[in-house]
């Protein structure tokens, strides 16, 4: 999906296609500049049956990101499915969109560079496509901000 800073939105809406049981993950590389905090913020809609997602953040420097969930709900473990076994935001309602926005956060570097991965599951309807689109990277959470101080 491309490189983005973490001051840039509405950057891509992208299409894919699914059979039922079968997963598709999607990658940016997002760059933490001066100004903005990442916060990567994706949807998928225009589906048909029930798909799932999961979200996921791996530093550059190739440690798991701590997450906070601002739309989604955090899981740590569990679903594999739409995680690869990493924490993760996760939606897996009924709905005709789903969407997640997480703010990672790097352990051990103040450097939050680094990977956004969505994981996109279809469990049911026959094989039909979606679009995904990355509503934004970038957001200022002044919690977050505050705990970054620490």
């Amino acid at each position: 999906m491309g490189e983005y800073d973490d001051c840039q939105s509405n950057v891509l809406t992208a299409e894919g296609q699914l059979d039922t049981g079968h997963s598709q993950v999607w990658e940016m590389f997002v760059w933490d500049t001066a100004g903005c905090s990442i916060w990567p913020h994706f949807k998928v809609h225009g589906f048909s049956g029930d798909i799932d997602i999961g979200a996921w953040f791996i530093c550059h420097n190739g440690y798991k990101a701590g997450l906070e969930c601002d739309e989604g709900t955090l899981v740590n473990s569990g679903f594999d499915h739409l995680c690869d076994a990493y924490p993760c935001c996760i939606s897996n309602g009924t709905s005709s969109v789903e969407e997640v926005r997480m703010a990672p956060d790097c352990p051990y570097t103040t450097d939050d560079s680094g990977y956004a991965k969505v994981k996109v599951y279809r469990y049911s309807g026959s094989c039909d496509s979606y679009y995904i689109s990355i509503v934004e990277t970038k957001g200022k959470n002044p919690e977050l901000e505050k705990l970054k101080e620490k």
